[in-house]
């Protein structure tokens, strides 16, 4: 499976970022950290250009705790590259809705929700990674 591209923002400024900046901050320490990228329709959904608006208050290492949640909203917004996207014929969205019904949802859309896999999904595609993902939760499902 290819990897999920890096985007470029985060690339470009933040491990230089963390290069010059000095540990310690000012008198009082380091304690806070924030994250503001904006990018002409990526905020969620495409309605507005927000695409990252992450701030620490008060942590013993706020930029690693900055560096962590990054992570998590990477997790739940992801770029999905072209080739991890699997196209949404008839014959895989039965088997994501039979494989979801098996582990209790209502269909596929629905497992989907359950872990805020919206990014995954996208207008006749589904993310590889979570076709893999449901694939190995219900290993003795069958289509008959």
């Amino acid at each position: 499976m290819a990897a999920t591209p890096t985007p470029r923002w985060r690339g470009g400024c933040w491990r230089p970022w963390r290069r010059v900046t000095p540990p310690g901050g000012d008198s009082r320490g380091r304690q806070s950290a924030a994250l503001l990228v904006v990018k002409e329709g990526a905020g969620y959904g495409g309605f507005d250009d927000v695409a990252v608006d992450l701030r620490v208050d008060d942590h013993a290492e706020p930029v690693r705790e900055l560096e962590r949640l990054l992570g998590l909203h990477e997790e739940l917004f992801p770029v999905v590259a072209e080739e991890d996207q699997l196209p949404d014929s008839p014959e895989l969205q039965a088997e994501l809705d039979g494989r979801a019904r098996a582990l209790g949802h209502d269909d596929f859309g629905a497992w989907v929700g359950s872990l805020n896999y919206e990014g995954y999904v996208g207008e006749g595609w589904t993310a590889r990674k979570v076709v893999d993902e449901l694939r190995s939760a219900t290993p003795e499902w069958s289509a008959s």
